[in-house]
């Protein structure tokens, strides 16, 4: 079990309260989808505050790694490394609609890419049934959330435009409802600095265990593969010294022979 001593170890970014703060309502969110369908109200309200409570005492290493966990787990997307890349500046706001681009294709419009050209087909006189309906399946989704209580849209820039990585559905009941603005935590790549976008960024634990294992499973049955498994764990955490700590120090058992061979692999390759 690791004390308070060892978070001190990692970068002070990695407990940014707008990181947390973040990460903790992206783990909300993907609950708030399961259970306030399953649960009355007043349930679902416990259910969030001991969410919120719960990370407040969680270690830096077991904070990200849960919300990597939901966040892979709920939205298939590896969220954590933006969340947590030092090369990424994150704000809140309120965000114009207009200037976002989504890969979502919405029910029958086919349309993606730009939100000005996806509102334009959505309002198109040969779309109204398609706008009727969704206008009513929003209203009814969203009944008993206040735009106030709606958790913001994440959105990142990738190739030049601000990209919506969760909350399609809020974004097109925003659009339907002719909203010019959307509250959204939005991650802009650091102006200032020429490192890769994923820079000193977490690198989930369990990720790493389970390289550890094939590694070993490998080593054990006499598999040339070990080299390649060595080079792509450098490769992983290279750009992290989180990960590093996490690997040397979390994953690495220093009284096991493979779990040593492998650890002097990888030392040799960063070099």
């Amino acid at each position: 079990m690791r004390n308070k001593d060892f978070d001190k170890k990692f970068l002070p970014h990695l407990s940014d309260p707008l990181r947390k703060k973040i990460g903790v309502d992206c783990v909300r969110h993907q609950y708030a989808k399961f259970f306030q369908s399953n649960t009355s109200d007043d349930s679902f309200k416990k259910i969030d505050e001991v969410i919120q409570n719960r990370y407040n005492d969680l270690s830096v290493s077991s904070f990200w790694n849960e919300v990597h966990a939901v966040s892979m787990g709920f939205m298939q997307t590896n969220f954590v490394f933006w969340d947590t890349s030092l090369n990424v500046d994150w704000s809140e706001k309120n965000c114009p609609i207009d200037t976002l681009w989504s890969g979502r294709s919405y029910g029958g419009i086919n349309a993606t890419g730009k939100i000005t050209d996806i509102k334009e087909k959505i309002f198109l006189e040969s779309n109204h049934e398609f706008l009727k309906k969704t206008q009513e399946e929003m209203r009814e989704k969203f009944s008993s959330i206040s735009s106030d209580e709606q958790f913001p849209i994440f959105v990142v820039r990738k190739e030049g435009e601000l990209k919506v990585v969760d909350g399609n559905t809020r974004l097109l009941n925003a659009i339907v409802n002719k909203k010019e603005t959307i509250k959204a935590y939005i991650g802009e790549p650091s102006v200032l600095s020429d490192k890769p976008i994923f820079y000193e960024h977490w690198i989930p634990t369990p990720l790493l265990l389970d390289l550890v294992y094939l590694y070993k499973w490998q080593y054990k049955e006499g598999q040339g593969r070990t080299r390649k498994l060595a080079e792509t764990i450098s490769d992983i955490i290279r750009n992290s010294g989180a990960g590093k700590i996490e690997f040397f120090e979390g994953v690495i058992d220093k009284n096991n022979e493979i779990h040593r061979r492998l650890s002097e692999e990888v030392l040799k390759i960063l070099e």
